[in-house]
């Protein structure tokens, strides 16, 4: 699974584009992707 990232002539890739892979593990919520995917309620970030 994945998205697609087109005409963003701000990048180093320019107006090209890229296909940007999301991956998701079964089971698990470790890691950056399960800090993403995970609500974190009454956390401050000084």
């Amino acid at each position: 699974m994945g998205v697609r990232i087109g005409d963003n002539a701000n990048r180093e890739i320019g107006n090209k584009g890229w296909d940007q892979p999301i991956v998701k593990e079964f089971n698990f919520n470790g890691g950056l992707l399960g800090l993403i995917r995970t609500k974190i309620e009454d956390c401050h970030i000084i």
